[in-house]
């Protein structure tokens, strides 16, 4: 795959000692310092975010549930984190304890939580849980 210069791209390096590709430009962006996401569900939904995060090389974590601890989403995560104890919470409930899920984001130095298909009430937290970093 050929790479497109800098001063191709961006009309402002036309001095051909600051050409430089745009891999190395995307490298050094802002949004390249947030590299790890944690997604807040379980099933299909996290799979598919995590195939996109490793195409955008971020690290991935999964939470799961004590009963989902053998489904396909903690095995696809480059990290995976149970929620609660054991029966602690049913299944569904897991995946809505914001209160452990942000504790374990913020242990584990996530950046940035994707809820997933999961209701507003975690979407808001979410946010809340940016704002705080």
């Amino acid at each position: 795959m050929a790479t497109t210069e800098y001063n191709e791209v961006f009309e402002d390096a036309a001095d051909s000692s600051t050409v430089r590709t745009i891999h190395r430009v995307r490298a050094n962006s802002t949004i390249m310092h947030l590299n790890k996401i944690m997604v807040a569900n379980r099933g299909e939904i996290p799979i598919r975010i995590f195939r996109t995060a490793h195409e955008l090389s971020l690290q991935t974590v999964a939470i799961y549930s004590h009963e989902d601890r053998l489904s396909m989403h903690r095995q696809k995560a480059d990290e995976a984190y149970e929620i609660g104890k054991r029966g602690q919470y049913t299944p569904v409930q897991a995946y809505l304890a914001i209160d452990e899920i942000i504790k374990i984001a913020v242990e584990h130095n996530v950046n940035m939580i994707h809820p997933g298909k999961q209701p507003l009430r975690l979407s808001q937290s979410v946010v809340a849980f940016g704002s705080r970093s």
